[in-house]
């Protein structure tokens, strides 16, 4: 690690480990620390209403399940593609697994391209 990746390690959490790669690191780390203080000591925490809380936790489960319904689609595709496969190569024995994988795999990319276009437009 050098001095650079020290110092932004110790941006991102004050590390203990980043400040010890050399003294210019362990004064950059003791000087963060003093304007984290700092910072703590004139800025008081904000402790929201249980209302807000709770609406924000809302909007967050949201977003979560309709994450969940967005991959909905890709899972189905997914799924449809090896079933297809596995009766392609059940069906006929000289059809290649790979084969089989591989129109799967291009169905899928296809699939997404035209996701991604629609949802540009």
């Amino acid at each position: 690690m050098n001095c650079d990746q020290a110092r932004e390690r110790i941006l991102e959490s004050l590390d203990e480990a980043a400040g010890a790669h050399c003294p210019d690191c362990a004064a950059f780390l003791a000087a963060q620390r003093a304007i984290d203080a700092a910072l703590a000591a004139r800025f008081a925490a904000v402790t929201l209403p249980v209302r807000t809380r709770n609406a924000i936790g809302e909007q967050v489960r949201a977003r979560r399940r309709a994450a969940h319904w967005e991959a909905l689609p890709d899972l189905l595709h997914g799924a449809g593609c090896a079933a297809v496969a596995g009766m392609a190569v059940w069906a006929i024995p000289s059809f290649s697994i790979t084969v089989a994988l591989l129109s799967a795999a291009v169905s899928y990319v296809a699939l997404s391209t035209l996701r991604g276009w629609m949802e540009e437009g």
